[in-house]
């Protein structure tokens, strides 16, 4: 992911066990990784999205995705 010119994201709610969850979806032109994760913050997107990345992020917007590290990266 960190290397493309451009990653689009997406993300909904998703049930594990009863308890609210996260399907997390990054896709570029070549790879899609998929995640379900217990938590959505901007640490978990930076794992698969460095704050420093040089591409292009497309996201729906949503606090994780404005969080001050990713204040370099071209949304």
């Amino acid at each position: 992911m960190k290397d493309s010119a451009l990653v689009r994201t997406d993300d909904t709610g998703w049930r594990v066990g009863g308890n609210v969850g996260h399907f997390m979806g990054f896709e570029t032109a070549d790879v899609f990784l998929d995640q379900i994760r217990m938590r959505h913050r901007s640490e978990e997107v930076r794992e698969v999205i460095p704050g420093d990345d040089g591409g292009v992020m497309t996201s729906d917007r949503g606090k994780s995705y404005d969080a001050k590290e990713f204040v370099r990266v071209e949304q």
